[in-house]
């Protein structure tokens, strides 16, 4: 079932492509403390039409708050749900979207989700690729004597076997808040910013995705 919101979205991300920054969106959980938790991260699009997607450290945090258990199996009993906040800048709109996720590990089956995970890894640059090799983020560093340098230099990395750290994260949305913010009057006396290309939103416009009975509907909020 393609998502309601999606093609708005989609249009969001094509307009918004020239800054780099509109590429990141930041995602909130709750910890195993029942703090809040927040992180940017960086949004890779949306995947068959249903999920949004995004990469990450089987290890951090951030997959464990989502409801992964550390055995390696995706969790049946402990879905646990986040909140994405996606801004864009130039169009000056914010989607607010509650999801559940699913993982893509080295232990899933399912050939199509496995060869999707593969050309994710290619997509990498070395220097990424290498990330996931590395110590546990946010763990200890040890103390390095001077004959133990060779051990932290980087080792060869396969660029066609990902790595078992490596996930592909699929979000499932359940709810979105989308909000455009006014653009406002063009002053002829100024430069022309690209932001003058775009039709002046006179208000803001506000509309509340929500799915029930397995449909979505919409409503405009004030």
């Amino acid at each position: 079932m393609s998502v309601s919101f999606f093609p708005s979205l989609q249009t969001s991300i094509k307009q918004n492509q020239f800054i780099d920054f509109s590429k990141y969106a930041q995602v909130a959980t709750i910890n195993p403390e029942g703090f809040p938790s927040s992180r940017n991260i960086r949004m890779r699009g949306i995947y068959d039409n249903r999920y949004l997607y995004f990469t990450a450290d089987i290890r951090s945090r951030l997959i464990l708050e989502l409801g992964f258990e550390a055995s390696g199996e995706e969790s049946k009993t402990n879905t646990k749900y986040c909140e994405v906040c996606w801004y864009f800048a130039f169009t000056k709109e914010q989607y607010r979207i509650r999801a559940r996720a699913e993982f893509i590990t080295s232990h899933t089956q399912n050939q199509a989700l496995k060869d999707f995970r593969i050309s994710q890894w290619k997509q990498l640059d070395k220097t990424l690729r290498q990330y996931y090799e590395q110590p546990k983020s946010g763990s200890t560093k040890e103390h390095i004597q001077q004959g133990d340098l060779d051990k932290y230099e980087p080792q060869p990395i396969s660029e066609d076997v990902p790595s078992n750290n490596f996930v592909v994260v699929l979000l499932t949305p359940e709810r979105c808040d989308y909000l455009r913010i006014p653009l406002g009057k063009v002053d002829n006396s100024k430069p022309v910013h690209r932001e003058s290309e775009l039709k002046p939103a006179r208000q803001p416009t506000r509309w509340l995705h929500t799915i029930k009975d397995n449909t979505w509907q919409v409503s405009e909020l004030n």
